[in-house]
């Protein structure tokens, strides 16, 4: 009974954790669209609109403002000066706010905005091995991230030696879809 409560409490605290900043950044959209609902209703009647298509000319008008605002955004990540605030920002700041660095990693994985993809490795920890992926080789030292399964951006940082690193030949997408099968496909002919 005390597992089964543990395991509850373990999974509601999780949950928690992924919405804090999931509802942050809707309530963040949410407060941003109703500040911008008076220049969206302003431009709607400038150009006298009152409805397109059975939807509020001022509610388009908004929705194209905001799509403009981060558009714009885009633009400016592009200038250094812009690009170092934000990442200043990140580290000191944003790091802070629980789930945003996790969130963060997620989002550049699924946009592809990885600067170099993970190899993956066996490494070699405590006499057995486990499956990883190697993050900087230097020296005869490697810096492996070894995740848990079956979510694949949590995990441990390890260095390892040389000896102890044994590169798989599995593309990293193949890697990470075997993991989160915890394993089924990853001593295959061929494979390892």
């Amino acid at each position: 009974m005390q597992k089964l409560l543990k395991h509850i409490r373990d999974t509601v605290l999780s949950g928690l954790l992924l919405l804090i900043p999931a509802f942050v950044l809707i309530v963040l959209i949410q407060k941003l669209y109703n500040m911008m609902t008076g220049v969206g209703s302003k431009i709607a009647d400038t150009l006298g609109i009152k409805t397109v298509g059975g939807i509020g000319a001022a509610s388009i008008a908004t929705s194209l403002v905001l799509v403009a605002i981060f558009y714009g955004c885009g633009l400016l990540v592009k200038v250094a000066f812009v690009t170092s605030f934000k990442d200043w920002l990140e580290e000191n700041l944003l790091q802070y706010i629980p789930g945003y660095l996790s969130y963060k990693s997620k989002m550049e994985d699924k946009l592809g905005n990885r600067t170099e993809p993970r190899k993956p490795v066996l490494a070699k920890i405590n006499n057995g091995w486990r499956p990883a992926f190697l993050v900087n080789r230097q020296e005869g030292n490697n810096v492996v991230f070894v995740p848990q399964s079956p979510e694949t951006d949590i995990g441990e940082i390890w260095v390892l030696q040389d000896q102890d690193v044994k590169e798989t030949g599995i593309e990293e997408k193949v890697f990470k879809a075997i993991l989160q099968k915890h394993g089924k496909g990853l001593i295959v002919e061929g494979n390892i």
